[in-house]
């Protein structure tokens, strides 16, 4: 774009530049009169192809090889040597890697000419990539970008139109407001139920708070994310019943034997020492039981348990989260820069977790959507934070959940409150607030909507006492922020989820239908976003935990690790090439070790050999035999062996015959017929040590092989290296053996 508009920095393409990438508030010189302009253009990251990681998936000696380290120094300018304590070390990828991506542009109200403006700059762009990653201007990041189109014809195009190019259009928000639903729905209604499944295809970013330089994220996605998505698709303005609480998105928690996971209840507590979820064993309800002598409880504060029952624990699960560091880029100078954001990581829910949400919809608004509505939710969105490149990438499924009457547990004289997510409630002066007595008279107040006077109910939180407690809660503080601005949002405060309450019930009969019927719409602010989900008398609550697991959940925390067949890819695979670089490298790592291994005793030197130390008479020296001065010979000779060239083997084997002739008596009987066979036979080199001893050390041809001639090409390719290399290896360790038994001489 700069070239184009001859260095004007204000010029049209730089224009088109900020219509396809969005404009960027922060870097603005000036303040902005109108919505900053979105993103149109979304690359999501590069990867191998889908055959080339089911074929090293299960090779971690081949992963680790698509890395190396390399060491660098700094240079002082002024001796024009190394400075001191300026050694690092930097990971590059290997060369000659085949990635690849997909780029999505949004045309919306765009008419042709502006979709081949912006099309063909894009296009030239990828003509100018020829580096990437750090380190590009010191010979790192040489790459070829390829796009699947013709570029040359749009060259062609913008060489002939650049002098009839008009400025992109300018950005209006989208505020239409037709198809307004003017559809009321009848509280009374019943709710229909489907499940949403969701798997991340690139790490979600769901923002928490910034600690530093990291954007740490939250372990599932909220019902606010979601709610807009869902509404979307649904094709309908459903405002009305979002405002009054008849569509309600649930947050979607980390998926447990097909069900939604529930926050671990903050009631439980588990053994310091050797108890814990994990461990399965060693779990108290605080609310039936109380703390065990001489053993020190801790309270459970994150993790997710599946549906429970009356006489065995729960499955749980933790969502392991990953980090990823970042830069921004400044546009002038092309490096990172801090007074634009520097440095930065990350925090995710990691690439292929499985969520599950629920949507629930009033009867009567139901039947006022389209036939199978909820099949319209299945596809592919994104989520969360930086969505247009690295992160957000997820697939929905829908599935209709049949409707059952659902009856909580009623005990009468108590009712055990679990909050299935965070709860925001004001006060009297409309005030957020995270107290307990608000909570009691909010729930109370639901409780005795439709209730006549004297059936009024009235719940006070149970009396503590010395052996269990009543209550136990936490608040939570969440950060949102305006995207298209921005800017932050105002911070909502309320109850976190796996705050658990008992209550006792002094007036009135609790309905397990009304009860039921609170689970399901919620209680508080913001029901419609997932906020306000509670449960009612649960048996992991209302019963004393289980000690021990049931023995077909032994394993319930665990993923099936089943041997897989290996995979390997032919010569027709676009990544034989590469899989070839990354085998060759990993064989010629465990050929270096193979060799120190081979080398390690003088049992097996001589056996490779033939060579070994003696008595010198009438010495206490040892000495070598042959002589240092022999081997030397022999290691120069060996490195002249090449793969293939049959006139060099046949001048090592003649040379070898000649060094029998003239100096046998220099060498051991048996040593020239082991070298010769090293020289003849090429498989020899191969079966010098057992498979047993292979694996000890990496080498095991399935595990360093990826594609389906690796094992014949890579023995045959590599057999003079592994040759000399085994040579050499015997040589230095018989030297330093030498020196070591005569102190230090030969």
């Amino acid at each position: 774009a700069l070239g184009l508009d001859n260095g004007d920095e204000n010029g049209i393409w730089h224009q088109w530049v900020d219509y396809l990438f969005g404009e960027q508030p922060a870097l603005s010189e000036v303040e902005l009169e109108h919505h900053p302009r979105p993103a149109k253009v979304s690359v999501r990251s590069a990867h191998f192809s889908d055959e080339f990681v089911r074929a090293i998936d299960d090779k971690p000696i081949l992963k680790d090889t698509l890395t190396f380290i390399k060491p660098g120094i700094s240079i002082a300018p002024d001796t024009g040597s190394a400075k001191e304590d300026c050694l690092r070390f930097e990971e590059l990828a290997r060369g000659g890697a085949v990635l690849e991506t997909t780029c999505e542009i949004d045309f919306t109200n765009a008419n042709e000419e502006e979709q081949r403006t912006a099309y063909v700059l894009l296009l030239a762009g990828t003509k100018m990539v020829e580096r990437l990653g750090g380190k590009r201007r010191r010979g790192a990041g040489k790459c070829q970008l390829q796009v699947n189109e013709n570029i040359e014809h749009w060259l062609g195009w913008l060489e002939s139109n650049i002098e009839t190019i008009e400025k992109p259009p300018k950005f209006c928000l989208d505020t239409q407001t037709s198809n307004l639903d003017d559809t009321q729905a009848d509280p009374q209604d019943s709710w229909v139920r489907i499940k949403v499944t969701i798997k991340t295809r690139s790490p979600v970013v769901i923002a928490a708070r910034t600690v530093g330089n990291v954007v740490e994220s939250l372990d599932y996605i909220p019902g606010t994310y979601l709610l807009p998505i869902i509404s979307r698709k649904l094709g309908k303005n459903l405002h009305r019943a979002i405002a009054q609480g008849d569509l309600i998105v649930t947050n979607a928690t980390v998926e447990i034997d097909g069900d939604r996971g529930k926050p671990v209840p903050l009631a439980l507590f588990f053994e310091k020492v050797g108890g814990g979820w994990k461990e399965r064993k060693g779990i108290y309800n605080r609310f039936q039981e109380k703390e065990p002598d001489k053993k020190q409880l801790k309270g459970s504060r994150q993790g997710y348990v599946s549906s429970t029952s009356e006489n065995e624990l729960p499955d749980y699960k933790e969502l392991n989260s990953g980090i990823s560091p970042h830069n921004t880029i400044r546009d002038d100078v092309q490096r990172p820069d801090q007074e634009i954001g520097g440095i930065y990581n990350y925090q995710n829910i990691g690439a292929g977790t499985i969520l599950q949400a629920e949507v629930r919809l009033r009867k009567g608004l139901a039947d006022y959507l389209e036939k199978d509505w909820w099949k319209s939710i299945a596809g592919q969105e994104k989520i969360g934070q930086s969505k247009k490149d690295d992160y957000g990438l997820v697939d929905l499924k829908t599935e209709l959940i049949e409707t059952s009457d659902k009856r909580v547990q009623n005990k009468n004289t108590e009712l055990t409150v679990w909050l299935l997510s965070d709860v925001l409630l004001r006060d009297d002066r409309l005030r957020p607030t995270t107290s307990l007595e608000d909570f009691r008279k909010a729930l109370q107040e639901q409780l005795n909507q439709g209730l006549e006077p004297s059936d009024l109910i009235k719940l006070e939180i149970r009396p503590k006492n010395e052996d269990t407690i009543s209550a136990i809660a936490r608040s939570r503080r969440t950060e949102s922020w305006q995207v298209r601005w921005g800017l932050p949002r105002p911070s909502l405060v309320g109850l976190m989820a796996g705050s658990c309450i008992v209550f006792q019930v002094s007036q009135g009969k609790l309905e397990p239908i009304k009860l039921a019927k609170i689970e399901m719409s919620g209680i508080g602010e913001r029901t419609a976003e997932g906020y306000g989900q509670i449960c009612f008398n649960d048996p992991l609550l209302t019963k004393p935990a289980p000690k021990e697991c049931h023995k077909s959940q032994t394993n319930c925390t665990h993923d099936s690790n089943s041997p897989k067949e290996p995979m390997f890819l032919s010569k027709k695979n676009s990544d034989f090439d590469y899989a070839r670089i990354i085998e060759r490298q990993a064989w010629r790592d465990a050929i270096q070790k193979a060799s120190l291994l081979l080398a390690k005793t003088k049992n097996s030197r001589f056996k490779i050999l033939g060579i070994e130390l003696e008595q010198e008479e009438g010495k206490q020296e040892k000495i070598s035999k042959p002589s240092m001065s022999q081997l030397g010979i022999l290691r120069s000779i060996f490195k002249q062996l090449h793969q293939g060239d049959n006139d060099q083997i046949k001048s090592v084997e003649q040379w070898l015959s000649k060094l029998e002739n003239e100096r046998k008596n220099k060498w051991h009987p048996e040593s020239f017929d082991k070298l010769k066979k090293l020289v003849a036979n090429p498989s020899y080199i191969w079966d010098l040590i057992d498979d047993d001893d292979w694996k000890s050390i990496g080498f095991d041809y399935k595990g360093l092989t990826l594609t389906t001639t690796g094992k014949e090409d890579l023995q045959q390719e590599l057999w003079s290296e592994a040759v000399q290399t085994v040579v050499d290896a015997c040589i230095r360790a018989h030297k330093r053996e030498l020196e070591q038994l005569n102190g230090g001489e030969e």
